[in-house]
């Protein structure tokens, strides 16, 4: 028995300092439960726990900003293994504070005292439980070298003895001992309140030190995950068919449409109704009786009348298109510039297809200046021969410029149809007119002058030939107006009288036969544009009194050009 409780207290007191081992025996209910000597060992060590942790929280400076939260069995005995390694590293650290000239600093949290270099440089000692050995000397280079790596750099100018000094005074600790010391360090800072820099005012996950990362472990899949999953597919797929066949049997019940009365989600179609809006005005009653007596087609009611409503014209939203580019005007140096690049374009296609044999090179252009040049020892050997043959090659191209020039030269009917298009204009816009004043058109040399020239420029108008009295009205273009004006002012001489003689015929005007009318002769009585033509065709008609000027003037709506002849007063220069 007494072996039995002995090895039951040894079990419990090494389950409370492992607390691995605690927490695996209290979370495996399958163990047997613990015997009562084990369950008065562990509450002893509690008590113990709790009065060490209470002395730990009156002995410190400050007491702690934040009250730590309730202690679990587990974390009473890391504090206890922790306070005790604190009081070890405290014995060693005075031990070496002894051998050492250099200040310590305590922190009144942790309870770890800190050297200090001879600048405020923390050196690297480590401030946890890891032993110093004291045997370790800055005597062999190795710690020599390491001490100097270990030393932190100040970031500002020092001198050589301040250096000397911290390195004589300090004692330089074995990397084993400084894996150890990190370790501590990180699992002191576990709990916030240890932190020497822990501000509680601060609720911010950057004041509480950061945790460790723990290593990435394999996931493994649970027994039975994916049976489970197809087993749930299994049974949605069988409630769809099982809602299939339902809605099926119910369909052929004909008990559809009362289901789809009840159903949320049906679409309920409203009934047509018995007359439509846009016959409500056709109709008498709301039917659609289609009788004489319940029609309404006739009547001061009705909306069926004997007129046509012509819908209006909505232009498109989309905007119109681009107008084409008008042709732009070049010069006479750009003409021959583009004319010369089209033609080496031209000439560089040629070579390259003779190049590829698609078209048979051409003969060398021989003249009569080149002969030697070009033949070379034909020439000497036949002259005559060579001679001909270069002069029928000579008459040959000459031949084929002509002919080319007579392919390329217009037939009567193109020219006469170009001349046509430059002279006839555009008129549906504004038409010019112009109206002249004229002594004596009795001579039919000038009246046919008149007459051609006016069907020629695409003119239409009258000329009244009245013995009180000449006019001439002529309509179109401006540039036919523009011609017409000049013939009818400066080249027709208006003094030839009917039998060709011109009137005053002193030798003095001989050579002014075609200069010009003198005096008033011709007059342009007005210039100016109407909205469209009064006339289709030009014509000159003789006029024995003035009723007969009035009446045709009438039939074209152009008795006020009359009337400006007649009131119309020439000022001299």
């Amino acid at each position: 028995m007494s072996s039995n409780g002995n090895s039951s207290k040894r079990s419990a007191e090494d389950d409370a300092r492992d607390p691995k081992r605690l927490k695996n025996s209290t979370s495996n209910p399958s163990s047997d439960p613990p015997s009562q000597d084990a369950m008065n060992v562990f509450l002893e060590a509690k008590r113990k726990i709790a009065e060490r942790v209470a002395a730990l929280s009156t002995s410190n400076v400050r007491p702690p900003l934040a009250r730590p939260p309730a202690p679990r069995p587990m974390l009473n005995l890391q504090k206890d293994d922790i306070q005790r390694k604190i009081d070890e590293a405290k014995a060693r650290v005075q031990a070496l504070e002894r051998n050492s000239k250099l200040p310590i600093f305590t922190n009144p949290v942790v309870g770890v005292m800190r050297p200090i270099g001879g600048l405020n440089i923390s050196t690297s000692i480590p401030s946890s439980s890891t032993a110093i050995p004291p045997a370790a000397t800055s005597s062999t280079p190795t710690s020599r070298n390491y001490r100097a790596s270990l030393l932190p750099q100040p970031i500002f100018a020092t001198v050589k003895a301040n250096q000397r000094a911290q390195t004589a005074t300090v004692t330089i600790p074995t990397s084993k001992e400084v894996k150890q010391a990190d370790k501590k360090a990180v699992s002191n800072f576990s709990d916030p309140t240890k932190n020497p820099y822990f501000d509680p005012y601060v609720s911010s996950k950057s004041s509480v030190a950061p945790k460790i990362r723990t290593p990435k472990t394999f996931k493994f899949i649970e027994p039975g995950k994916y049976i489970q999953l197809a087993q749930q597919m299994r049974a949605t797929a069988q409630l769809e068919r099982l809602k299939k066949e339902i809605a099926e049997t119910v369909k052929k019940a004909g008990m559809d449409a009362e289901l789809e009365l009840v159903s949320d989600n049906a679409i309920r179609r409203e009934p047509p109704p018995d007359c439509e809006w846009w016959d409500t005005q056709l109709l008498k009653s709301e039917t659609y009786e289609l009788t004489e007596a319940n029609m309404v087609l006739n009547g001061e009611d009705s909306i069926v009348t004997d007129l046509i409503q012509h819908p209006v014209p909505i232009q498109p939203i989309a905007e119109p298109g681009m107008p084409a580019p008008k042709p732009v005007m070049l010069t006479d140096k750009e003409r021959k510039k583009l004319r010369r690049q089209l033609r080496a374009e031209r000439l560089k296609d040629k070579q390259e297809k003779i190049r590829l044999g698609l078209l048979p090179p051409d003969e060398p252009k021989v003249k009569l200046s080149n002969l030697m040049k070009v033949l070379g020892g034909d020439a000497i050997q036949d002259p005559t021969k060579v001679e001909a043959k270069v002069r029928a090659q000579v008459a040959a191209r000459l031949a084929a410029h002509k002919k080319q020039n007579e392919m390329r030269k217009l037939t009567p009917e193109q020219r006469r149809e170009k001349t046509r298009q430059k002279l006839q204009e555009d008129t549906s816009k504004v038409v010019e007119v112009a109206v002249f004043r004229l002594k004596d058109l009795s001579n039919g040399l000038n009246k046919k002058k008149v007459e051609l020239n006016a069907q020629q420029l695409y003119l239409t108008g009258v000329g009244l030939v009245y013995s009180g009295m000449n006019m001439v009205a002529v309509e179109g273009g401006p540039k036919g107006i523009k011609k017409f004006r000049k013939l009818m002012l400066n080249r027709i001489n208006w003094r030839i009288d009917a039998d060709g003689e011109e009137d005053g015929g002193d030798g003095e005007d001989e050579g002014e036969e075609e200069s010009g009318a003198k005096g008033d002769e011709c007059l342009l009585v007005w210039e100016g544009e109407i909205q469209r033509r009064m006339f289709d065709s030009f014509r000159m008609i003789q006029c024995p009194t003035e009723e007969r000027v009035k009446e045709i003037l009438e039939k074209h709506r152009s008795l006020h050009y009359w009337d400006a002849c007649r009131n119309f007063v020439h000022e001299l220069n």
